[in-house]
């Protein structure tokens, strides 16, 4: 292909006036042989304009992420999809390393992703050179060479960093023979404190840390070896910058590379400590000998290299965020160990009072940014990302970590805090600090009953003066205090009343903050919670308060908002009921403003702050569900809702949305409901398909709440099959699970519509088949699939008989698909669970014994025969264990359970200097926990695992607690009805039972008449009531025809009683 031709092409592309034309030529020649590889040529040749090498390399990048791997036909008619020519891909993986090495920086940033991607497609099958490449650009004299290898090798080292290490074979094969040589340029480049030496050093880190994130090597990285590697880290995290960094801004010192290399290193000394080299907490226990020798050889000299970072801090020396971050949490690990805190223990006061505290105070970029951008500072507080890097939250976590686990830490630190807040000559700044480090312990001071009684008492002394502050930082610190205390049990009344008023006192101000409203109407969700006194005192300003929060939410998008917003419509429903559809209105105008706000850097915060408003909307409908005429107010503007996402395609906001219209149709389905239903249609057809779960529930409220309403309209039932063939046929996109739930909404269908559903059945029955003709891999779906057969044979068996008859089994014209539908069905007795599912297939079986009146019919399950009643009494076992589920779960319903005050200290147990902590938070800790959960869940009962299906909660008329028809009553006449007016069928029905099974059968007769008997007792009851005798059962069935006697004409006395044997005496 002409480089030229193709340069000049790029070259239009970037001119406005041709790019259209430019952009249509290339997607016209991309498919062309060469045409990659020109690429690739383009980028590394220097006598190219940058602007048209760096089109190509993000063309390139494009075309490598969309077309290098060969995508698979769905169907056998899709045309086949481009992929590049393998002939180019050879060219490509020959020249890749090359090209990144000679590549100026901006452009290696795309050839980077493009190589990622291409390594973890063809490494190491198709691309066993690569190894080769990179040692041989390792061993390059030239730092451009040797920075290219480097590069090439830390993408290799991402490639794996999420597989275990008995899987990262190839990987290793190459990091042998690298990481000596690695090694030893490191220490040689650490001379060199110019740029791009540093560089080199970060990368070479970077590739440590990515070989040892998640799993460590223990063959590639002996502990001898880690030791030198270990040595290095310190070095680099203790030598000083160059004098010329001190002359950036503090933003640019964080970013240089010489802090950059340090952040680096000390990442990979915590990440050591804390996954690896902390002995009981580790992620496997395969290391635990490695942690062992970790903690004996190398947690001291860290830990005393990270002291001197620390110090740093405390003498006022920069130290960039992330690297204190680190060292901060480096001696976090060493809390936990005595060899450590032995050593650490006299330095834990000072660390306390002139690390931990300053880093906690109220800073001058605080104070900046509160008043320059009270928005931004808002989302810094709140974003628990910004938490995960942030050394003051890791100062936080060391804090808490030493006053719960060690002696005389806690004691001491309540100390020092009590001193700032008395000493009247220290500045807001530090009482603000003070404030917020007790604020910290909370958690640890309300499990310690010595702490706790005092708790009250300080909250009136030092936080409620502080509603009054003239700074606002002070303000909102005492709310957040409220809110970290709001727990405990406040015994003076006063106390709560000076609460509770000072904080509604900061959302209601007109003048006040907005951080501070923010703090105090958080705080208040959590008084409200914890706090029932104070409820009085909120009710006559819930509607003001309301409003001023949903307010807050339009104006910073604060998803913690949305809690304080359901929490008052819950506590308060009566308070705020007049007020619920201007309530409405306002979080619907609330949602578009934030979804329409232009902000592009906090979309993802708006997003959830959106989704939050929809949750608010749902939490008022449910409470308000049983007000009929507020909720015929409130439906419109859910109406507004639905609207507006399915106007903006907003497929994002499809889950709670549909979780609204649920909650709207679960009880009555207004006429403005119905046009949702309509609008549920255009949404699923549009890009609906992967919501089909969500869309469930609703479509099920509207099948069964109102059904003479929905069968009212022919074309309901009609879009309703629609989407059940599209999700059964959808080649595209095969999803069993979401089959077998559109398989269960056409169950309820043929339950519930009556003869509307009638004229359907035919291609219902068609459809399900057309499904089990085709491969299934799972179980449930195969058996929800008969099941809806069954149904329909239960609801018109003649017609659904005449379909399986005319149904002829694959590949033969004669054989009708009855035998081998019945026989697949009773096969599949014992993969049926739940109640309702077990209810149908004895319903199922009795229709189909009933119904054989037809010879054919006959002859097509004789063979079956023998079988179906040992198949029903599997079904009433089940049946038995599931209605006393069923009873357990009401009666657990019931029973309300008192959570007493806990004073159980466990959690913050402190230990002596010389035991060590394991367990808790950390991450081996956690996986733990994992496991014996999952172990927990293998040992569930019987009865919990297959007694109510996930299916469950898609009722049907038959499931009605009101419902007249009864399986066990109904299996009863069924039977007594055979073995009356036909007495060979039913010598074939019973031919093979057991006495065991023919006593069961007694059992469920016997069964039958009591909950018969108990309907009736609970239908007089509702009544009114009235004293009655138990109607007697009989105890036997006789298992053979009766004798005619004369004058009865071959029918039975009412008196007699059945019992096994061959006839009368």
């Amino acid at each position: 292909m002409d480089i030229d031709s193709l340069c000049a092409l790029f070259q239009r592309s970037l001119e406005a006036d041709s790019r259209k034309a430019a952009e249509a030529e290339l997607d016209k020649v991309h498919k062309i042989i060469d045409f990659a590889p020109s690429l690739l040529k383009i980028v590394t040749n220097d006598q190219v304009q940058h602007p048209v090498r760096q089109a190509a390399a993000i063309y390139f990048k494009n075309m490598i992420n969309n077309s290098w791997d060969e995508k698979e036909q769905l169907k056998p008619s899709d045309p086949l999809e481009f992929c590049i020519h393998e002939n180019d891909k050879q060219f490509i993986r020959s020249h890749l390393v090359e090209a990144i090495a000679r590549c100026p920086k901006l452009l290696r940033s795309q050839l980077n992703t493009a190589f990622h991607g291409i390594c973890k497609s063809d490494f190491p099958s198709k691309w066993p050179q690569l190894g080769e490449q990179v040692i041989h650009k390792l061993n390059e004299n030239t730092l451009e060479d040797f920075s290219g290898g480097l590069i090439v090798l830390y993408q290799i080292t991402k490639c794996y960093t999420y597989k275990k290490t008995e899987e990262c074979g190839d990987r290793d094969a190459i990091l042998s023979a690298a990481l000596p040589h690695l090694f030893t340029r490191l220490t040689q480049l650490m001379a060199d404190e110019s740029e791009s030496s540093v560089e080199m050093q970060k990368l070479i880190l970077k590739i440590l840390h990515a070989t040892t994130q998640y799993f460590y090597p223990l063959d590639l990285l002996p502990q001898s070896t880690f030791q030198q590697w270990f040595v290095l880290c310190q070095n680099i995290v203790e030598r000083a910058v160059p004098e010329v960094v001190s002359s950036y801004d503090d933003d640019e010192k964080a970013a240089s590379i010489w802090w950059k290399c340090k952040k680096w290193a000390s990442r990979i000394m915590h990440r050591i400590f804390e996954r690896f080299g902390s002995p009981g907490n580790t992620v496997s226990a395969s290391y635990d000998q490695f942690a062992t020798w970790f903690l004996n050889t190398l947690s001291l000299p860290g830990m005393i290299t990270c002291l001197g970072v620390l110090n740093n801090v405390r003498l006022k020396v920069y130290v960039a965020p992330r690297v204190l971050q680190n060292t901060i949490s480096y001696i976090t690990q060493c809390i936990n160990h005595s060899h450590c805190w032995l050593k650490l223990k006299a330095q834990m006061q000072a660390l306390v009072q002139e690390l931990i505290f300053p880093l906690l105070c109220f800073s001058e970029e605080d104070q900046e940014l509160w008043s320059d951008d009270p928005l931004e500072y808002i989302r810094t507080k709140f974003d628990i990302f910004e938490d995960f890097y942030s050394p003051v939250n890791a100062a936080e976590t060391l804090l808490i970590l030493s006053c719960s686990k060690r002696k005389e830490v806690l004691p001491h630190t309540l100390q020092f805090a009590v001193s700032v807040l008395t000493d009247s000559n220290n500045p807001p700044q530090k009482r603000e600090g003070a404030l917020r480090l007790i604020g910290c312990l909370a958690d640890v001071l309300l499990k310690k009953k010595i702490y706790k009684v005092q708790v009250e008492a300080m909250l009136m002394s030092q936080v409620v003066p502080e509603f009054g502050s003239a700074h606002g930082f002070m303000r909102a610190r005492a709310c957040w205090v409220v809110h970290q205390f709001a727990s405990v049990k406040i015994k003076d009344d006063n106390t709560l009343i000076a609460i509770t008023q000072g904080v509604i006192q900061c959302i209601l101000n007109e003048e006040e903050e907005l951080p501070v409203k923010v703090n105090a109407a958080v705080a208040l969700h959590a008084v409200i919670g914890a706090q029932d006194k104070c409820h009085e005192l909120v009710k006559p300003l819930v509607a003001k308060i309301l409003e001023t929060v949903l307010m807050l939410i339009r104006q910073t998008v604060n998803d913690d908002l949305n809690s304080v917003i359901q929490r008052l419509i819950t506590y308060f429903e009566e308070d705020i009921a007049h007020y619920a559809v201007n309530i409405a209105h306002h979080l619907a105008d609330t949602f578009k403003v934030v979804i329409e706000r232009e902000d592009d850097e906090n979309m993802e915060d708006r997003a959830m702050t959106a989704m939050g408003l929809l949750n608010t909307i749902e939490s008022m409908v449910n409470v308000l569900e049983e007000n009929r005429e507020i909720m015929a107010q409130l439906e419109p503007v859910v109406l507004s809702i639905v609207g507006y996402v399915l106007q903006n395609n907003s497929q994002e906001f499809y889950e709670e949305i549909l979780s609204i219209v649920d909650s709207l149709t679960v009880t009555a389905i207004s006429p403005s409901m119905w046009q949702v239903f309509d609008y549920l249609f255009t949404m699923f057809s549009k890009e609906g398909y992967d919501y089909f779960l969500d869309f469930l529930p609703p479509l099920h409220n509207y099948v069964v709440i109102d059904t003479p309403a929905f069968v009212s309209d022919p074309t309901r039932i009609e879009r309703m099959l629609l989407v059940c063939k599209q999700v059964m046929t959808n080649e595209a996109e095969t999803n069993e699970d979401f089959e077998m739930h559109a398989a269960k909404l056409l169950e309820v269908l043929i339950l519930q519509c009556g003869p509307a559903i009638e004229p359907h059945l035919p291609a219902i029955v068609g459809l399900v088949f057309h499904r089990l003709a085709q491969p299934i891999k799972c179980s449930e779906l195969r058996t929800m699939c008969v099941q809806v057969v069954v149904a329909a044979l239960y609801k018109n068996p003649q017609l659904v008989l005449g379909i399986l008859e005319q149904t002829k089994m694959p590949g033969d014209t004669q054989q009708s698909i009855t035998q081998s539908f019945i026989n697949q069905w009773i096969s599949d007795t014992d993969c049926i669970f739940g109640l309702h599912d077990r209810k149908m297939c004895v319903l199922g079986l009795c229709t189909l014994l009933e119904s054989c009146q037809d010879d054919k019919l006959q002859t097509a399950i004789n063979g079956t025969l023998p079988q179906i009643l040992p198949s029903c009494l599997l079904l009433f076992q089940g049946l038995k264990r599931a209605y006393q589920y069923k009873a357990s779960l009401e009666e657990d319903d019931g029973e309300e359970s008192e959570d007493g005050d806990s004073d159980n200290d466990s959690q913050f147990e402190e230990i002596d200097d010389e035991d060590d902590a394991t367990g808790g938070d950390d991450e081996g800790d956690y996986l733990e926990q994992l496991a014996k959960r999952a172990d927990d869940e293998d040992e569930l009962s019987e009865d919990e695992i297959d007694e109510e299906t996930n299916l469950e909660s898609y009722t049907t008329c038959l499931d009605d607690d009101e419902c007249d028809i009864d399986e066990f009553m109904v299996f009863k006449n069924t039977l007594t009805a055979i073995r009356d007016a036909k007495p060979d069928m039913f010598a074939k029905l019973t031919a093979g039972l057991s006495d065991q099974q023919k006593k069961e059968i007694e059992e469920v007769f016997v069964q039958a008449d009591q909950r018969v008997a108990a309907k009736e007792a609970k239908k007089i009851e509702k009544a009114g009531g009235y004293q009655f005798q138990q109607t007697s059962v009989p105890a036997m069935f006789n298992f053979s025809p009766p004798r005619p006697t004369s004058g009865d004409n071959g029918q039975q006395g009412a008196g007699d009683t059945f019992r096994f044997g061959g006839g009368g005496n």
